[in-house]
């Protein structure tokens, strides 16, 4: 379990990265479509689930600020 703990945080710094640069738009469809992700996300440990919420998070702040502009 370690390991999804260092994945997301990973994931987290690409996206901090990619907020950065305004390029987001792109991962945001991507991580919506995460299907699997989101059947998985009530069996994964707490601690690890809010990792996972945590870049939701990241990419919703960044849309509300217009950092990332998504389509309607």
């Amino acid at each position: 379990m370690g390991e999804i703990a260092r994945e997301a945080d990973n994931m987290q710094w690409i996206v901090d990265i990619l907020i950065d640069k305004k390029v987001g738009d792109e991962f945001v469809k991507l991580w919506a479509d995460q299907k699997e992700l989101a059947v998985l996300h009530s069996k994964i440990p707490t601690m690890y689930r809010h990792e996972i919420s945590k870049i939701t998070a990241l990419l919703c702040v960044a849309i509300r600020r217009g950092h990332i502009l998504v389509p309607k």
